[in-house]
This record gives structure tokens, C-alpha cells and sequence, in this order.
């Protein structure tokens, strides 16, 4: 079937990570290309869909440093608070809150899309640059921030705790990530269902690059599984515009493109954060979800209670 040989080859292609830095689209030169938009739905105030059932096509956390090729097994990915979770690894996250409150609370432009009016948002407004979620599939919630020391440049981090140094440590970094410039960017943060992170990248100015990158987890490995773009640019005459896809580095075609990117979406099961979506395929599937970020307030509460 298409679908599995999409997965496949999607998260056949594990690369190790040292920066995370596979995500970069530039930040200067793009530009939005014009999109229909589907804004029908003028109740879309937040995402609350259920995780959909898996199936025997999902494909599983793995369990070796790269993504197995195919498997027809799933695999139940645990949550924090299904396990015994020590009070210390709370207390390891809220010092790495505390520590980056400043930075954490200068990142105050998510979700402000200038040039889109509030029909074509998803949600309104809102500060929600903190998240909890079991990423490795070991019952322990890893911890996501966004933060800023530029006040227009904002990059993502993933901390884990980790139990033979007793400390929480950064598994995964992408810099730039979220940018107040040119024109914009806009991202969107999910899991998929059986424990793979997806990320959503657009970003441009003059020309336009969408990313849809799948990662994972081994403890404190991150590995790229796939990478799904679209590059949009003028012509050389400046008269129409162009569109290049590629997955996993290789050229592929526009209904191609279409599919493996619905593919990716219908694996979503839980959406952690985002600033702004208009892709109407993305906006159609996640309307009635809601993501699980939290303001920078209400994460250090409910550490505070769990330390």
C-alpha cells in the first residue's frame, strides 16, 4: 500500500543529530505562496480531537538508534502519569524554567500573525510557550520551551531528564526557529501516535519554504526519520511562481508531495504547540484539537505541585 511505503521510506532514513539543525529553511528570501484557504469554520477556537486508534500500518517507537524500515507491530506509548515519576525530575525542569524565565517571557510574539486577519486563525492570540510530553516513550515527560534573546529570533528546546546523572539535559535544539521578520514564520508542533515528534515549518520572505521534518528519541539521541519540503520561488522572469518538493532529499512530484503530507497529519494524535496555521489540509484535521502548551505561569505552577 502507498501509504506504508511512505512511512517506510519516510522513517527509513534516520539520520543522528548534533545540532537538530535539518530543519533550517533560510530566513530572508522567501515569500508566502497564495493558498486557498479554508475558512468555513468560523468555530475553530482550539484543537480538541481525541488521539486517533492506530492501526497495523502505524509504525512504533523503535528501540535501536535508527528507525526500522517496516513493522506491522504497534507500540503503546506511555504518559507520565501512568508511571512513577520521582519528584526530582519535576524539580531538574522547573531550575531549567527559573533559569529561562527572562528568555522564555521575551518570546511574547506567538501566534501574532500580522498579515493574517483573525478569521484565518485557528486561535486567537496566545503565550503558550511551555510544554510537557513523553517524547522517548518511557512514561517521562520530556520538557519544551521557546525562547528568545533577540526579541525577534526564537529557538526551540527539548530538555530530558536523565537518570544516571541525576540532571535534566537538552536532547534536542533548533535556533531561529520562530522568527519576527521579512515575512514571518509559522510552525506547528504534534505527536504523532506511537511517539515520533513532528514539526511544521514555514517560513520566507520573497519566496516561501514549507518543512515537515519527523523526529525521534532514544534517551538522549534525536535522529531526523524523514523530511518532507516544499520550496516555492518566482520564475526567472519573475512571472509565475515555482514549486519543488522533495522527500528525504529526493525530487518528488506535487500529488506525491499531497500525499505523504496527509499522511504525516493523520498521524497526529496529540498537537503541543503553534503560532499560526493556513494550510487548509492541516487546518481541516486539527480544528478540534487542543494543544497541550501551557503559558510560562502555569508551567512553573504545576512543577511547583509535582516537585
Amino acid at each position: 500500500m502507498r501509504r506504508r511505503a511512505f512511512v517506510a521510506a519516510l522513517l527509513a532514513s534516520s539520520i543522528l543529530l548534533a545540532s537538530c539543525s535539518a530543519l533550517d529553511t533560510g530566513s530572508s528570501r522567501r515569500r508566502n505562496r497564495d493558498r486557498d484557504r479554508d475558512d468555513d469554520d468560523g468555530n475553530r477556537t482550539s484543537f480538541t480531537r481525541p488521539v486517533p486508534e492506530t492501526s497495523a500500518e502505524t509504525v512504533p517507537m523503535p528501540s535501536e538508534t535508527r528507525a526500522p524500515a517496516e513493522t506491522t507491530e504497534t507500540t503503546a506509548v506511555s504518559t507520565a502519569q501512568d508511571a512513577e515519576v520521582s519528584p526530582e525530575v519535576y524539580a531538574s525542569y522547573l531550575e531549567v524554567l527559573e533559569a529561562n524565565e527572562d528568555e522564555i517571557r521575551a518570546y511574547d510574539w506567538m501566534g501574532m500573525e500580522t498579515a493574517a486577519p483573525d478569521s484565518e486563525r485557528l486561535i486567537a492570540y496566545s503565550d503558550t510557550p511551555c510544554a510537557l510530553v513523553d517524547l522517548t516513550g518511557d512514561g517521562l515527560e520530556e520538557l519544551l520551551i521557546m525562547s528568545t534573546t533577540t526579541g525577534y529570533n526564537a529557538d526551540l528546546h527539548v530538555y530530558t531528564y536523565n537518570s544516571d546523572t541525576g540532571s535534566c539535559e537538552p536532547i534536542m535544539e533548533l535556533q531561529g526557529f520562530d522568527v519576527l521578520a521579512g515575512g514571518g514564520g509559522r510552525f506547528l508542533i504534534a505527536q504523532l501516535t506511537d511517539g515520533y515528534l513532528l514539526i511544521y515549518k514555514g517560513e520566507g520572505d520573497e519566496d516561501w519554504t514549507d518543512v515537515y521534518a519527523v523526529f525521534g528519541f532514544l534517551d538522549t539521541s534525536t535522529y531526523l526519520g524523514g523530511r518532507l519540503e516544499c520550496d516555492t520561488h518566482l520564475d526567472d522572469g519573475q512571472s509565475s511562481y515555482v514549486y519543488e518538493y522533495t522527500l528525504n532529499g529526493d525530487t518528488i512530484d506535487e500529488d506525491t508531495f499531497e500525499e505523504s503530507k496527509s499522511t504525516m497529519i493523520d498521524y497526529i494524535g496529540t498537537v503541543i504547540m503553534y503560532n499560526f496555521v493556513s494550510d487548509p489540509d492541516m487546518v481541516s484535521a486539527l480544528s478540534d484539537m487542543t494543544p497541550i502548551a501551557m503559558s510560562y505561569d502555569d508551567m512553573h505552577s504545576y512543577l511547583e505541585g509535582l516537585s
